[in-house]
């Protein structure tokens, strides 16, 4: 691996790094251009990298650009990104491909781009965009429609919507709407003249499967070669090892047919069966738009009830072969006509206390959370959530009913109601809080 640096179309130093072939002369060679994720912070670095052996090994060169929003280059090349999607950032990446071109390195004929999360969407991007400069592309976790990937945002995530919309554009003006549908691939999906593999994770909360789907059904509607593979038991990115070994498999095969690197023709049979199981029939993929999300105005009645009292836990947390016991003391009051519910924790980090004040319809009044010398207090109304936090107030306004997380929450979620279809062994485990601690959670509970 080796640091090298390129100007960009705009004249912008984009420092990259360069992995070369064991055994191999640096002249003429497939590349494959490794784009990593985020955009804005993430960045490749110097040393081992896996992934970048495992395709070096196999006879090609890698490429990893950092270009603009990569992290620790300074806050003007981290911010040279915003609103540049599948312009300026695209064309750091491809500027990358021509030094290699130039520098007699790469094979122009035997150049694919491959990478995850915003990397599989440069992929995409790479291929509609500059559909001459890539022979091939493999798509690990992209978003194709950008419009779609910000509707997909959770409710968890939406005070970092205005950061999003810094990066992609505002969906709400006209400006914003056409910078994102320029930038979207899934609309110049009559582009793509090359070769696809496209991965994806059916549990995916940040890219949902719905961004492979809709760029599968483009491209095989317009009879273009596009190759599928969606594990049903994973989320952003390929976690288990026998999942990312089948896709690693097919990759490898996939990018050998292409720009002719080597690949391993066998493989142990619980990867071959694990493969067979991620491969999709492009023709069975549908997609249905999203439709409008109406919003409950009100809870429904919460079948539960609070009673007085006092609770304590005895807790292990259990990872990297390291063992935290921690005690977690709740205590259940009335104020002044209100439920007061507190959690109190105290291991080896020091003691915190989260506490909520409900009314008898479970709606919340107001939180404190109180950790390492810091208070957080929060203020609800119907529709506002105030927050005062370092000294400063933010305000969270929302449409329709809530529920707080924290104390109580188990409650809360222990008294909905159930579908009177619901199965059995669910409606058990969520009658109460003790009982689904019990089956849970390996600790002990003792009352005092």
């Amino acid at each position: 691996m080796t640091p090298v640096s390129y100007k960009s179309k705009d004249g912008l130093e984009i420092p990259a790094y360069l992995t070369l072939p064991a055994g191999m002369e640096a002249k003429n060679l497939p590349v494959v251009v490794l784009v990593h994720g985020g955009p804005k912070g993430p960045r490749d670095y110097w040393g081992y990298n896996a992934e970048v052996q495992f395709l070096a090994n196999r006879g090609y060169a890698v490429l990893q650009p950092n270009f603009r929003a990569s992290g620790g280059y300074g806050k003007k090349f981290l911010n040279a990104g915003d609103l540049q999607w599948g312009k300026l950032m695209q064309d750091d990446i491809t500027y990358g491909v021509q030094y290699l071109i130039n520098k007699g390195i790469a094979d122009k004929n035997r150049i694919a781009i491959m990478g995850g999360s915003y990397g599989g969407y440069a992929t995409l991007a790479g291929l509609a965009f500059t559909p001459d400069l890539y022979a091939c592309g493999v798509d690990i976790v992209g978003p194709s429609n950008i419009f779609t990937l910000l509707e997909s945002v959770p409710a968890y995530w939406e005070a970092g919507r205005a950061f999003l919309y810094g990066m992609v554009g505002d969906p709400n003006t006209e400006e914003g709407k056409k910078l994102i549908r320029e930038a979207s691939p899934l609309f110049s999906a009559d582009k793509i003249v090359k070769p696809l593999l496209i991965i994806q994770g059916a549990n995916d909360p940040r890219v949902k499967q719905a961004e492979a789907d809709q760029i599968v059904i483009a491209l095989r509607d317009k009879g273009k070669k596009v190759d599928y593979l969606l594990a049903k038991d994973l989320g952003h990115g390929f976690a288990k090892p026998l999942n990312k070994k089948a896709m690693y498999a097919h990759a490898e095969k996939f990018l050998s047919e292409v720009i002719k690197g080597r690949y391993q023709e066998d493989m142990p049979t619980d990867v071959k069966e694990t493969l067979q199981k991620l491969m999709v029939d492009v023709n069975t993929v549908k997609y249905e738009p999203k439709g409008a999300v109406t919003m409950a105005k009100e809870l429904p009645k919460i079948e539960n009830m609070l009673k007085a009292g006092v609770t304590e836990y005895d807790v292990t947390l259990e990872f990297n072969g390291q063992k935290m016991p921690m005690t977690t003391t709740r205590t259940v009051s009335q104020k002044e006509g209100n439920w007061v519910v507190s959690d109190k924790s105290a291991g080896p980090m020091g003691e915190s206390v989260d506490e909520v004040v409900l009314n008898n319809d479970f709606k919340p009044v107001s939180r404190s959370i109180s950790q390492m010398g810091q208070s957080i207090p929060m203020v609800f109304s119907d529709n506002k959530a105030t927050i005062d936090m370092m000294g400063q107030k933010m305000e969270i306004n929302f449409e329709g009913a809530f529920i707080n997380d924290g104390p109580a929450s188990d409650y809360i979620v222990a008294g909905l109601p159930l579908l009177k279809k619901a199965d059995n062994f669910i409606s058990r485990r969520l009658i109460s809080r003790r009982e689904s601690q019990k089956v849970t959670l390996p600790q002990k509970e003792r009352k005092k």
